[in-house]
């Protein structure tokens, strides 16, 4: 990502261009967590066009819902867990980053296709377990997943973007959510941790989760499973 801002910097790449790494040495992830990165998984950066007024808050939820659709063309039928990570089989497999900088959208994806990084270099409160493609049963190379994946994501964004009411947008969303009417265990700010049901997701695109009865809506934090 960093790479792709110098880029734009230098007005060398234009929207929907994209930078690919074979691996990386200081991936970020999620609140700049590290983002162990091995040789043989696709590490890429991906330029986007803001979208029409309205999408703003719900830019994340377009986004990871277009790569779903793009990784179920695939044959990789993934559901989202919120705020931006894609799970096979309730393992993670994938996991995206926008940064805005000055109105302008880079969008980092990362998806285990051959290697998931060692337990040891995992942070020890991560959620669920993680696993590749390969792992699964499916055989890609970066280059050929990633050529798939930005087409079929640039008409989705383009056509999602241009034609539906971002009001009613989250609840499309919804039909991919990991967990839905599920018990989660909530993790918010590092500290406070609870437990409740996932209901769904606000029109602004937080969580919505049921806990002692009453409806909270979450905008950071993780969720994990019970």
């Amino acid at each position: 990502m960093d790479l792709t801002w110098k880029l734009l910097d230098a007005d060398v790449l234009p929207e929907w261009g994209s930078v690919l790494a074979v691996s990386q040495e200081s991936g970020r992830g999620q609140l700049r967590r590290h983002w162990v990165s091995p040789p043989g998984n696709l590490y890429a950066s991906l330029v986007l066009p803001p979208p029409r007024e309205g999408w703003g808050d719900l830019l994340p939820l377009l986004a990871g819902w277009c790569f779903s659709l793009a990784l179920e063309g695939l044959g990789v039928p993934t559901r989202l867990k919120w705020p931006n990570d894609f799970l096979l089989l309730d393992q993670k497999v994938a996991g995206m980053l926008i940064e805005e900088r000055g109105g302008r959208l880079v969008l980092g994806f990362g998806l285990n296709l051959a290697e998931v990084p060692a337990a040891g270099d995992l942070r020890r409160d991560r959620a669920i377990p993680a696993t590749a493609l390969l792992r699964e049963g499916y055989s890609l190379t970066p280059l050929e997943a990633w050529n798939t994946l930005v087409n079929a994501v640039r008409k989705v964004y383009t056509d999602t973007s241009d034609v539906v009411d971002p009001s009613r947008f989250p609840p499309l969303v919804t039909e991919r959510l990991a967990w839905m009417g599920r018990r989660v265990l909530v993790l918010e700010g590092g500290e406070v941790a609870y437990q409740a049901r996932i209901a769904g997701l606000s029109s602004s695109g937080g969580l919505l989760v049921e806990r002692d009865g009453r409806l909270d809506v979450l905008y950071s934090g993780s969720v994990a499973p019970l």
